[in-house]
C-alpha cells in the first residue's frame, strides 16, 4: 500500500497524533560532523521541539524521557549506531526550547563507545573486584555462577531488544510509471518484535523510507523517493513477529521523477525509531535498477 504522504508530514506528527505519547521528543537536522578522534565524535545539528511540552532539561533535574528523531544525515555521516550516544549527552545537557521552537547549530561530543548497559545488554553482570572477592572468601560463601553465565542468561526478550533486517527486495513488476517491490522483513532478534504502533493508524507502525540515488549507498546526493508502513494485521493479532520469522508485503513507487542517472534505490528500515533494535547499522538495502 502507498501513502503518497508518508514523508511529506513531518514525523513529529505521529506524536502529537499519539495521545499515549509522554515526555519530550526533538527533530534532529542537518546533521555535521566537525571531528572525528579515537574514541570520540563532536557534531553540530539543529533542534526543532516537536514534542507536546516545552522542553527543559537540566543537569541537576531527573534524567527525562527523551525521543529523538533524526534526518537522512545521520546515515549519510555514519552515525546511525550512534543515536542512544546521541540521545543520552542530550538527556545529560542543559537545553531549553519551547515547543515549535528551533534551535540551530547546536553543539555536542560524544563517545564511540556504544552503550551496551541500555542497547545489547540493558541488565550487566556486576562488575566484581579483588576485594570483594576476598571478603567473600572470608566469609566463606561460595560463589557458583560466572559473570559469563550472567549475561547469557540475559536474553534479548527480557531486554526488550529487537533487530529487523530487510531479509529480501524483489521487483514485482516495473514501467515507465510504477516499480512495484515486494520485501521480506526478518526478525533476527530471540524475542519476538513488534510490527505495529500504539494506535490504529498506519503511521506509527514500522515503517520503510525509500531513497533513490546515482551511487549504490547513502549519501548527500540519494533522495527521497517515498516508501510504506507495515499495515495494521486482522484485528485480534497482537502485531509481533516471532523470533526468526519473516513477513513479507508489496508497495509501489512512482517512477516518473526517476532520472537516467539515479539507478540505484536505497530502502531504509524504520526511519521514524518506532522499534529500540539491538543493531541499528543493518537497515539499509540497495536495489540496483540497471536493466
Amino acid at each position: 500500500m502507498l501513502w503518497a504522504f508518508l514523508f511529506v508530514a513531518s514525523p513529529s506528527t505521529n506524536a502529537q497524533d499519539n495521545p499515549d505519547y509522554h515526555g519530550y521528543r526533538l527533530q534532529v537536522y542537518n546533521i555535521k560532523v566537525l571531528k572525528e578522534g579515537k574514541d570520540f565524535y563532536q557534531i553540530r545539528f539543529n533542534i526543532a521541539n516537536t514534542g507536546r511540552k516545552d522542553l527543559d532539561i537540566s543537569q541537576k533535574k531527573p534524567l527525562p524521557f527523551l525521543t529523538l528523531d533524526y534526518d537522512h544525515t545521520l546515515f549519510e555521516n555514519k552515525l546511525g549506531s550512534y543515536r542512544e550516544n546521541i540521545r543520552r549527552v542530550m538527556t545529560t545537557s542543559d537545553v531549553k526550547l519551547k515547543v515549535g521552537k528551533v534551535t540551530e547549530r547546536y553543539l555536542i561530543r560524544f563517545s564511540k563507545l556504544l552503550p551496551e548497559d541500555t542497547i545489547r545488554n540493558p541488565f550487566p553482570a556486576t562488575i566484581i573486584t579483588e576485594n570483594a572477592v576476598n571478603r567473600r572468601k572470608d566469609s566463606k560463601t561460595v560463589i557458583k555462577e560466572s559473570p559469563v553465565k550472567m549475561v547469557a542468561e540475559v536474553t534479548t526478550e527480557k531486554a526488550q531488544c529487537f533487530d529487523f533486517q530487510i531479509d529480501t527486495v524483489k521487483i514485482i513488476d516495473r514501467n515507465a510509471k510504477w516499480l512495484t517491490l515486494e520485501y521480506t522483513l526478518v526478525n533476527a532478534s530471540n524475542a519476538p518484535a513488534p510490527m505495529l504502533g500504539q494506535t490504529n493508524d498506519e503511521k506509527d507502525n514500522l515503517a520503510i523510507r525509500a531513497f533513490i540515488s546515482g551511487a549504490p549507498k547513502m549519501s548527500k546526493g540519494a533522495l527521497v523517493f517515498g516508501g510504506t508502513f507495515v499495515e495494521n494485521m486482522e484485528k485480534g493479532a497482537d502485531g509481533k513477529l516471532p523470533a526468526g520469522k519473516r513477513f513479507s508485503a508489496t508497495f509501489k513507487l512512482d517512477m516518473r521523477d526517476k532520472s537516467r542517472y539515479m539507478n540505484y534505490l536505497i530502502l531504509s528500515l524504520d526511519p521514524f525509531q518506532t522499534v529500540q533494535e539491538c543493531d541499528e547499522r543493518n537497515n539499509i538495502y540497495v536495489v540496483d535498477l540497471t536493466d
